[in-house]
C-alpha cells in the first residue's frame, strides 16, 4: 500500500468498505512507508474525508508507528478520500513539532 502525500502521486485505493459495516478499521503504517524516521513517534493524528457526507469517521487512533481510522456507512457506489495527519515528536528546535497528511480513497461497495 502506497500512501499519498500532497506533493506526490495520485492517492491509492484500499480494500473497499460494505456500507453496512460499522466500524471498519484502516491501519496506516507510517513507519513502514517512510513517512517518519527511526528516531520518531507518532504522538497524535486526526481524519477527515471528502465525497460522501454519508460516511462516518467512528474513531481516529494511533500509536508510535501507525494511525488507524475506523469507518462507517458511506453510499453505494461512493469512493471518498480519506486524509489522515499525523504529528510526532520531532521538535525543529522551536517548538514546533513535525508533521504531515497522507489520504488514501476508500470504495463503497456492498459485499
Amino acid at each position: 500500500m502506497l500512501l499519498y502525500s500532497p506533493d506526490k502521486e495520485d492517492p491509492p485505493v484500499l480494500g473497499s468498505k460494505d456500507p453496512r459495516a460499522e466500524n471498519k478499521p484502516y491501519t496506516v503504517d507510517l513507519r513502514r512507508k517512510r513517512y517518519i524516521p527511526d528516531s520518531a513517534s507518532i504522538t497524535g493524528a486526526s481524519a477527515g474525508h471528502t465525497g460522501d457526507v454519508s460516511l462516518i469517521i467512528s474513531a481516529v487512533t494511533n500509536d508510535a508507528d501507525t494511525v488507524t481510522v475506523w469507518l462507517s456507512g458511506g453510499s453505494q457506489g461512493s469512493t471518498p478520500l480519506v486524509s489522515v495527519t499525523f504529528v510526532t515528536d520531532l521538535d525543529n528546535g522551536m517548538g514546533e513539532y513535525y508533521s504531515d497528511t497522507v489520504s488514501f480513497y476508500v470504495p463503497i461497495d456492498e459485499q
